[in-house]
């Protein structure tokens, strides 16, 4: 049977998916692909199967590109999940988008030294170009704690001491303080909990059962977790 404009559509769209999923969809990316969906609409009935031939050896040669081993059903059922969310951003860890590409260096040229604990946001709607992000949650923190610093710097900046400086602006640094000494406090909780996150993961099979639950802050004995788990995608 001959193929029809439907099943290039379908077939344009996993191509189309397969871009969203590398953050190709932005620049040039996203005008080769609004001008195939263009072609597709337009394309005599008689050119469909050349059109299709070309439309699937772009996705071959994007797929060798970025080291995608995803069947074409599982990158389209991934794009619906994460474009399904509402407003907002999608975010996937390094260690489950590495299940699906190879060669995601492709798309990001220092993804090997990026953590396994740091997320891709994804911009939830698929026609809005993502933020080509990686989202680190002790790098957050450690922002918190610069634009803090900061605002105590400007605090003691007067030149005055505590005997001096006016109660106001004593109470202003002396509640920056407290919160930054907090902050810091998460922020060491995050980098170590990172690395711990990371040696579970590249581990988990050569570790001892007593430091694979000191890792994963579970007791294997009662088959619980501990007061404060790590959080896993």
């Amino acid at each position: 049977m001959a193929p029809t404009r439907d099943h290039l559509r379908e077939t344009l769209a996993t191509l189309k998916n397969l871009y969203y999923l590398a953050q190709n969809l932005r620049g040039e990316g996203r005008s080769f692909i609004q001008d195939m969906e263009r072609l597709v609409e337009e394309v005599n009935e008689c050119d469909i199967p050349n059109l299709l031939r070309d439309v699937e050896a772009s996705k071959g040669e994007f797929k060798e590109w970025v080291g995608c081993i995803l069947p074409d059903a599982e990158i389209n059922r991934a794009v619906v999940q994460m474009t399904t969310l509402g407003d907002g951003y999608a975010s996937f860890p390094k260690w489950h988008i590495e299940k699906g590409f190879t060669k995601y260096e492709s798309v990001f040229p220092r993804w090997p030294h990026v953590p396994l604990h740091g997320y891709v946001q994804f911009d939830s709607n698929i026609d809005n170009p993502s933020p080509y992000r990686i989202f680190l949650l002790e790098e957050r923190i450690f922002r918190d704690v610069n634009m803090l610093w900061k605002k105590i710097s400007e605090l003691t900046s007067d030149g005055k001491d505590i005997r001096t400086r006016e109660h106001t602006a004593q109470q202003d640094l002396s509640s920056y303080l407290r919160i930054i000494t907090g902050t810091i406090f998460d922020f060491l909780e995050a980098y170590l909990n990172g690395l711990a996150f990371e040696c579970f993961r590249k581990f988990h099979d050569k570790l001892p059962l007593a430091e694979h639950d000191l890792l994963c802050e579970r007791d294997s004995a009662t088959k619980k977790l501990d007061s404060f788990p790590l959080r896993k995608s």
